[in-house]
């Protein structure tokens, strides 16, 4: 029953991604958006560019594509991934939490993440963001992921190997708006984000061993090797686009994952590097 509330009706593009009709897709199920007024022809209205790729930078990452084959979705609709019973297990299974300082069983953390008491944000981001693939297996899952957070609402946006105000989510150079979270549905994300992250997130059952996170290492410091985020940037309260300076390191079991805040590369910007081998070490 929830699986066919989950998944409109619509043209099945290849095997795992609907095109659903914007004005039926799931997220107007929510009571708050019942007599909403988007349409998808909506755009952000305050710009955020994140650093400049440096001349070099193809020596430390490859270009990776994650758009859709064939030219995407037809206009008026939204690219929607299937959701199966698989995932529905999953995710109750993995109990995730809504913050790093949070002890929930089973969820460890590696990130950079600004002080308590500092700037509010309008939002936040990062030029580039390595993709690894840690093994992860059952009801596991290894993540790599960008939060901004005020009180309970977070909104939570990267790279999970499982599958699974008003703000958007832009993506590529040319900040295409592939997400939308209108004010209304939030109490503390209505105003301004309080904290924002970057880094990893590993989920295991209690009592089961832990999956690497990021490339599998702890972070030597490196964009060779190491998983990253960089440059990163944040949208302050005035909409200017800023160096995250106020920016500390927490990992909640060092034995397994570190993160490094390595600072400002020069022709680059400021680096968040992050890993972990994983284990039976830790709760």
């Amino acid at each position: 029953m929830q699986l066919k509330l989950l998944n409109k009706p619509a043209t099945e593009y290849g095997d795992i991604i609907d095109c659903v009709d914007f004005y039926k897709q799931p997220a107007f199920d929510h009571p708050l958006l019942k007599n909403h007024t988007f349409h998808y022809g909506m755009k952000p209205s305050t710009p955020f560019h994140v650093g400049a790729r440096d001349q070099d930078s193809s020596n430390f990452t490859k270009p990776v594509s994650i758009g859709l084959k064939g030219g995407g979705c037809p206009i008026g609709t939204v690219p929607i991934r299937r959701i199966t019973k698989e995932d529905l297990i999953r995710e109750r299974l993995s109990s995730r939490t809504m913050s790093s300082d949070d002890n929930t069983p089973g969820a460890h953390y590696a990130v950079a993440r600004t002080r308590s008491g500092s700037n509010k944000f309008l939002g936040a981001g990062a030029q580039e963001i390595s993709l690894h693939n840690p093994h992860a297996s059952g009801s596991q899952y290894s993540a790599a992921k960008i939060k901004i957070q005020n009180g309970p609402d977070s909104i939570e946006v990267g790279w999970r190997d499982k599958v699974n105000g008003n703000r958007w989510l832009l993506f590529e150079e040319e900040h295409i708006a592939v997400g939308f979270w209108p004010k209304r549905i939030f109490t503390g994300l209505g105003d301004l984000a309080n904290s924002v992250e970057w880094g990893g997130e590993v989920f295991s059952p209690p009592g089961t061993p832990k999956p690497p996170m990021g490339a599998g290492h702890f972070a030597i410091g490196s964009r060779r090797v190491d998983s990253f985020f960089g440059p990163i940037a944040v949208l302050n309260e005035y909409g200017q686009t800023v160096d995250p300076d106020n920016v500390e390191e927490f990992a909640d079991n060092k034995k397994l994952y570190n993160v490094r805040n390595k600072g400002i590369e020069k022709d680059f910007g400021r680096v968040i590097l992050y890993g972990g081998r994983g284990g039976s070490t830790g709760v």
